[in-house]
């Protein structure tokens, strides 16, 4: 009888959510905080001792928290789960969805900032991975994405064999070392 060592447990490495400006949530609480504001000043001018209007106002109200309450779950959740041997991409209330990948099969890691990203610290991910054919994941609105990318390739490349490790630098700052950005 022989027995097999067991595998060593999986370790969590990261876990994060969409950064709460890439989720809309605050151009969706200003437009409701005016809309609201402004439907309840001209109702209590026009009718100030009149109770009809308050449930208008309440109906108003109301959807106001369920356009507010759409992104708060969408941010809620959304998880980005980074192991030492997989990334687990998590998302969905009703129909709640995962996609896993191991990071044995990442082959590339890109980060996209603009320029209200570069203020608020968020990006985007595109981490390509093997599969047939290749296939890209696209993580939008991930808070510090040059530390979540940088893990993410010292991770993939400690899971992959040396045959097959992915030949990026270990500089945080370059973007995609196969592209030549001096032409």
């Amino acid at each position: 009888m022989t027995v097999q060592a067991a595998e060593p447990p999986e370790h969590r490495v990261i876990e994060v959510r969409r950064h709460w400006v890439a989720v809309g949530l605050w151009w969706r609480v200003a437009i409701v905080v005016l809309l609201c504001g402004a439907l309840v000043a001209v109702l209590v001018r026009a009718a100030p001792a009149s109770y009809l209007w308050l449930p208008l106002i309440t109906l108003v109200v109301s959807a106001s928290l369920v356009v507010l309450a759409i992104p708060v779950l969408d941010w809620f959740t959304f998880r980005v789960l980074l192991t030492d041997r997989r990334l687990t991409i998590a998302a969905g209330l009703v129909r709640p969805r995962a996609r896993t990948v191991l990071l044995e099969q990442v082959r590339d890691v890109v980060v996209n900032v603009d320029r209200a990203g570069k203020v608020l610290g968020y990006g985007t991910i595109l981490v390509t991975y093997q599969a047939e054919p290749w296939e890209q994941i696209v993580l939008d609105g991930i808070p510090e994405p040059e530390v979540v990318r940088g893990l993410l390739m010292e991770y993939a490349r400690r899971a992959s064999p040396p045959e097959h490790a992915p030949s990026w630098p270990t500089d945080a700052r370059t973007v995609r070392p196969e592209v030549d950005y001096s032409a």
